[in-house]
């Protein structure tokens, strides 16, 4: 026999080995069953009509309990331990990393939450955890002061961080500490019930999820109902919405009723949700940094140095809610229902004292028309969005940069106050000419200050801005007026007609210098792209002014990488690539030549060869990647024992990617026709061997233009006329008797050339180029050595070897004159090739069968020395008759 009491008090406990884990520390005997229920009473109150329930969980507010009012939707840890004592297999730790069930604690929670192991035994460290409605950590008890000394990675589905029931709970993240609820509607830091709690947050926050909220303060909604009278009820910080409407928070002679006769559980709802809230740390989120529901009040928020806000502040909560307390309502001088936001309090946040160093910028806006009573205390904000709040005071440097859907900057339901030693800064740009403010009361001193955003600004360019401020009662005025733009190199902008300033109309000119970007330039190219540049903001072209908002307001350092990606440099490049590919086309013809032992009066070869090849430079202002292929087929035909006369066809392929100092691709495709010569009257002694070569090539040009968050494609694709010409040699010849070796020195002389015709290119800051003629006169110096052998089966094996020291004879510099479209200011390249000199290597084997079919296997490397090689490889086939 034993005793049941009723509800909670039932003295009734669900215990086993994982509620005993869960609960340790925590000074309850186990979890709450619930006991009598009554459902009916006399008029003095006593029960009439009970029912023994012995099935219900009561732990405050759970989503398993018997109480009217629920504000989780997923079971709490305690809970999953008593499924886990009655047998269903489950992994606790990858739903909650700890749990605070105890009240009065102080401690440093150095549990961490990541994602499980696949047996469900350990945390994968570093790993973000992504169950959905994933907790880091649960605090539901009361006063307790907790350290969060983990890191918390809750990324799943409508996961959490850190969730905060109970009442005065202190909640310190430090700032090595990290909390991150990246996934689809993630919440860094929930506080979900009570009041008087306070947060100290110098670490990491984050909720980047589709509708991530890093810090929310929110009651939420009840699991059965929000209508009472639907068996549901309703709460928030001073709202008590329930059955037994005749029980009020607030009695009439103002003392709490804070004792819930259903539940038998405290209400704690007679104040703010949050008491205080400090932040020196990071927090974002994608829906709101700072969320505060219409059920929710938060009494004081504190941004101190090095705070770093990311998303809106937003905050829905309205102290005319119907739904707070009468006697709330009744006594409102009594109780402070606005939530106070400050930035630049000092560290010593109790002082109130201000923080000149204080700088932040919060990248939202910030929007509690109805609650928001803001003050910048000292130091500087930048709001990259706009204010909507219920009141405002500057005492600071205040920057405010976008407009409301209703082109207001600012917007208070009541006062705006500007210190005397305060400036006020409104963002203006070409297209956003009129600024409001609007407030019941304004009282104006100080600074007001006009900050130029990210626009397009012609040179000399005049803009006229209009401030007003709208109020029901306006007074005072701005002791000094100034100008200036985000942060910007380039631009100078200065206020005209000083005398009329207080009108509110300003008329202000944007200015450059003439050297505003070639200031940045780190050679001869990038600072005539410079000057080019400021011509083409003279003269306004279209098609550019997104180029110049981003190279206007950023850092030199991009605008000294951008000068080098917007010049045509990349087509000096591309020169060179195809350049190269038209010498290697001559060396190959003239290796043929060479390793050739025929001195038959008469006959004719017919030959086809199909070769690669990879050309690299390593030069990081001349940095190329190149690959080509093609095939050569020819006739060769014997005029006498000393002269070969042939012709040849070429077809080739040439991609090029460009990635040095600029980012481009070059495409290049070519057919050249060629005309052979051979002259050599003995097997030693003098030679001559020469060849001409001519045709068309057709180029394709991809630039990408990238400076800082611009991008951009520039192209173009041309025919021009290619063609190369060279001639040497002279060799010894040894010869035994089944071998003959031809050894001996040799120089090439080799041209190339190509004409590239006017062309402009598409795309946004594309260049106009004039036509240009490139050329190529290296000569290479050297030993060549070929040795032929015959076998037993009358099948003749060949070996060519050469090698030989490669000089430019010719200025290596090259150049390309072009001019922006839209502009007719010309500038031009300077680029040096990196083929001043170098070593060339080539290796041919081969075999020549009796019945006149031969093949070879052709190998050449050639190794610049201002960092740039290139290798090849072909395999010949030929056939004599």
């Amino acid at each position: 026999m034993f005793n049941v009491g009723y509800s909670i008090k039932s003295e009734v406990y669900f215990k086993g080995e994982h509620v005993s884990e869960v609960l340790a520390d925590s000074g309850l005997s186990g979890i709450p069953i619930d006991g009598w229920e009554v459902y009916d009473v006399d008029e003095a109150g006593n029960p009439t009509e009970t029912l023994l329930d012995l099935s219900h969980l009561e732990l405050e507010r759970s989503m398993m309990s018997h109480q009217a009012y629920r504000n989780y939707t997923f079971f709490m840890e305690a809970e999953l331990a008593l499924l886990q004592d009655l047998g269903y297999q489950l992994d606790r730790r990858n739903f909650y990393g700890y749990s605070v069930y105890g009240d009065n604690q102080t401690l440093v929670n150095e549990h961490p939450f990541f994602e499980r192991n696949a047996d469900g035994t350990a945390y994968l460290a570093g790993a973000a955890n992504t169950t959905t409605l994933g907790t880091g950590l649960h605090v539901y008890g009361k006063h307790n002061q907790i350290t969060q000394a983990a890191p918390l990675l809750a990324c799943g589905t409508a996961a959490v961080g850190i969730r905060v029931d109970g009442t005065d709970n202190h909640i310190i993240i430090p700032e090595s500490t990290e909390i991150h609820a990246d996934g689809s509607y993630g919440t860094g830091i929930l506080f979900a019930y009570g009041m008087e709690h306070e947060l100290q947050l110098d670490g990491t926050v984050t909720a980047l999820g589709q509708d991530g909220v890093a810090l929310r303060f929110d009651f939420g909604h009840n699991l059965l109902s929000d209508k009472p009278e639907d068996g549901g009820g309703y709460r928030g910080s001073y709202i008590w919405q329930h059955y037994y409407a005749e029980d009020t928070l607030f009695k009439e002679d103002g003392a709490v009723n804070n004792f819930d006769t259903e539940t038998g559980f405290d209400l704690n709802l007679h104040g703010p949700l949050a008491d205080k809230v400090t932040i020196s740390g990071s927090i974002a989120g994608k829906q709101a940094a700072i969320y505060i529901s219409e059920n929710a009040l938060v009494g004081g928020i504190n941004f101190t140095s090095g705070a770093a806000v990311s998303g809106d502040i937003i905050s829905l909560w309205d102290p005319e809610n119907p739904l707070i307390d009468q006697y709330v309502q009744d006594h409102r001088d009594d109780f402070d229902l606005y939530t106070k936001l400050n930035f630049g309090a000092a560290a010593d946040t109790a002082s109130a004292a201000a923080d000149d160093d204080f700088s932040m910028t919060l990248w939202g806006s910030i929007k509690g028309y109805e609650s928001l009573q803001t003050r910048l205390l000292g130091g500087a904000l930048t709001v990259s969005g706009y204010i909507d709040a219920y009141s405002l005071e500057n005492d600071g440097a205040l920057t405010v940069l976008s407009q409301d859907d209703d082109g207001y900057s600012i917007r208070l339901q009541q006062a705006l106050t500007l210190a005397a030693d305060s400036a006020l800064n409104l963002a203006f740009d070409t297209e956003s000419t009129t600024l409001k403010v609007k407030a019941q009361d304004i009282a104006l001193d100080g600074t007001l200050g006009l900050t130029a955003l990210p626009d397009f600004y012609q040179n000399n360019q005049s803009l006229e801005v209009a401030v007003s401020f709208d109020g029901a009662a306006v007074n005072g005025s701005f002791a000094d007026f100034m100008v200036q733009s985000l942060n910007s190199p380039v631009l100078d902008f200065a206020l005209q007609s000083p005398d009329n300033l207080q009108s509110g109309v300003f008329e202000i000119t944007a200015s450059r210098s003439q050297d505003a970007y070639a200031q940045f330039a780190d050679d001869k190219t990038s600072s005539e792209t410079g000057y080019a540049l400021y011509a083409l903001a003279d003269a306004a072209a279209p098609g550019c002014s997104e180029l110049f908002a981003v190279l206007d307001f950023s850092d030199g350092s991009t605008i000294g990488r951008a000068l080098h990606s917007l010049s045509p440099e990349a087509y000096d490049e591309a020169v060179f690539a195809s350049l190269q590919d038209k010498l290697s086309l001559g060396r190959r013809i003239f290796e043929r030549q060479l390793s050739r032992f025929d001195f038959r009066e008469s006959g004719s070869y017919a030959y086809a060869e199909v070769y690669g090849s990879e050309l690299n430079t390593g030069r990081s202002d001349f940095k190329l990647e190149s690959s080509g292929a093609g095939i050569i087929a020819g006739v060769d035909f014997k005029q006498s024992r000393a002269l070969t006369l042939g012709l040849d066809l070429s077809l080739s392929a040439l991609d090029a990617d460009l990635n040095g100092v600029h980012s481009a691709q070059y495409e290049e495709t070519s057919a050249l026709a060629g005309f052979n010569l051979l002259y050599r009257p003995e097997a030693a002694g003098f030679y001559l061997a020469s060849s001409v070569h001519a045709g068309m090539l057709q180029g394709k040009m991809k630039r990408s233009l990238q400076a800082g968050t611009f991008y951009s494609k520039a192209s173009a694709d041309w025919c021009a006329f290619t063609g190369s010409a060279q001639l040497g040699g002279y060799n010894f010849n040894l010869k035994t008797t089944d071998s003959e070796f031809n050894l001996g020195p040799f120089v090439l002389l080799q041209y190339a050339a190509e004409n590239r015709p006017y062309l402009t290119e598409s795309g946004s800051a594309a260049l106009k180029l004039e036509d240009g003629w490139y050329d190529s006169l290296p000569v290479t110096a050297g030993l060549s050595l070929a040795v032929r052998t015959l076998t037993d089966e009358e099948v003749a094996l060949t070996l060519s070897v050469r090698g030989g020291y490669y000089h430019e004879l010719l200025d290596r510099t090259d150049s390309t004159t072009a001019a922006f479209k839209g502009s007719s200011y010309t500038f031009a390249s300077s680029s040096t090739r990196p083929d001043w000199e170098g070593l060339i290597g080539e290796l041919s084997v081969g075999a020549v069968f009796p019945g006149g079919f031969s093949a070879s296997l052709n190998l050449s490397a050639q190794g610049f020395l201002d960092d740039a090689h290139s290798v090849g490889a072909g395999l010949e086939l030929a056939y004599r008759f």
